[in-house]
């Protein structure tokens, strides 16, 4: 009579058979994870599935409704990071101890997605939970991430290891979204480490800078107030100096004419809604960023399948819309005059040989009047062909906050 064994060793069964289950786990985390418990050598196999997508953020849960008032009439999770969960800053110290002590895993993420929110006191100290001072090397430990979807939303202004990363960071990506106010270097450790002829996907969606000091030190709200008269400054090495906080400018130049494979670009902005806007908005640094994502997006027409525009007005706070339609109604928002007058002459110039879809949100009207009327409809219609998926919508899709610099 055949005998018959109790014990069985998926190990040991046929690789492919393997290998799919292992493929079926992977969609779900909580299986890949408890199936790595069985034995060291089923652990190993599921590590790769384990770590190649990495999601650690809070700033994809969109609008907060939950947290909203009379006063906070609009709060999105991508706007703010007072409003992170405390389980979601644990999940994050739970993976800079797993890579600290196995930096060996960071080969095997593919896609990463992170949000910044470095620990301050309430007293203005650093106070920088010890497992945070890891995470520059964790994230240099990261070198195969294609797919970066990176945004920072914190307050700590006073820790200079905040400011410290590596100067090469993420230099396998070819899909990239930034947002968040950041500080210039962290931005540029990223965007210039990439093979340029290889990025594929950007998305600049409301990336801010923080502003800086001639020292290089963060700006405070009150300062980028009481300095609006000051000019931006650049250093003779091309570096920067002085800087207003608000939208990321002087980012892209470096890139032009050598992204040759970008078949998507967004690029998303706060913009400026009326003249006497407070917050250190300086007429000369926005003009900057129309100027050079004009100039950005020339360089890269020919390859493009979709190019998103947005800008968009603040949030909701308090009355300041009764604010926003007195003020609209005496003069033509500075964004849409912008937009029209720099940034229009560039989407009806020249062909789009691969475009798809091409959107155009948040340029609205003034005194009833749209500021793309149909004419410049007509004119952007003919430039993109009748082929493309042409979306032009006053309003946003929504509300974007602008970095007035730390408080």
């Amino acid at each position: 009579m055949p005998t018959t064994s109790s014990s069985f060793r998926l190990d040991a069964l046929p690789q492919d058979i393997f290998l799919e289950i292992l493929d079926i786990c992977a969609a779900h985390k909580g299986a890949l994870y408890n199936l790595s418990l069985t034995s060291k050598s089923i652990q190993n196999a599921c590590l790769p599935p384990l770590y190649r997508n990495v999601d650690l953020s809070t700033h994809n849960r969109g609008r907060l409704v939950e947290f909203e008032d009379e006063l906070v009439r609009e709060l999105w999770a991508d706007a703010d990071g007072d409003y992170v969960p405390d389980d979601a800053r644990l999940r994050q110290y739970s993976f800079l101890r797993t890579l600290t002590a196995h930096p060996e895993y960071g080969a095997f993420v593919r896609s990463f997605t992170w949000t910044l929110v470095w620990t301050r006191s309430p007293y203005l100290t650093s106070k920088l939970k010890d497992i945070e001072f890891s995470i520059w090397n964790v994230f240099s430990s990261l070198t195969n991430v294609q797919d970066l979807d990176l945004a920072s939303l914190h307050y700590n202004d006073v820790e200079p290891f905040v400011r410290q990363n590596p100067p090469r960071l993420f230099f396998s990506a070819v899909r990239v979204r930034l947002l968040g106010w950041m500080n210039y270097g962290l931005a540029t450790s990223i965007l210039y480490s990439i093979d340029p002829s290889k990025l594929e996907h950007l998305a600049l969606d409301n990336l801010q800078d923080e502003g800086q000091y001639l020292d290089g030190s963060p700006m405070r709200f009150d300062d980028a107030e009481r300095l609006l008269d000051r000019v931006e400054t650049i250093n003779p090495d091309g570096s920067r100096a002085f800087m207003f906080p608000g939208p990321m400018r002087h980012l892209l130049k470096p890139l032009e004419g050598r992204c040759t494979a970008l078949k998507y670009l967004l690029l998303r902005k706060a913009g400026q809604e009326w003249s006497r806007m407070m917050g250190g908005w300086s007429p000369e640094a926005d003009e900057a960023v129309y100027r050079e994502w004009a100039s950005f997006l020339c360089s890269v027409k020919s390859t493009l399948e979709v190019f998103v525009f947005e800008q968009s007005r603040a949030p909701l706070f308090g009355n300041i819309s009764k604010m926003w339609e007195w003020e609209r109604s005496r003069t033509i928002p500075p964004m849409d005059e912008r937009f029209r007058r720099l940034f229009l002459p560039v989407l009806v110039a020249g062909k789009w040989p691969h475009l798809q879809r091409l959107e155009v949100r948040g340029v609205g009207r003034w005194r009833g009047v749209p500021t793309l009327d149909e004419v410049s409809k007509d004119q952007i219609r003919n430039a993109v062909g009748l082929q493309v998926l042409l979306v032009v919508e006053e309003e946003p899709s929504r509300p974007c906050t602008k970095f007035h610099g730390y408080d």
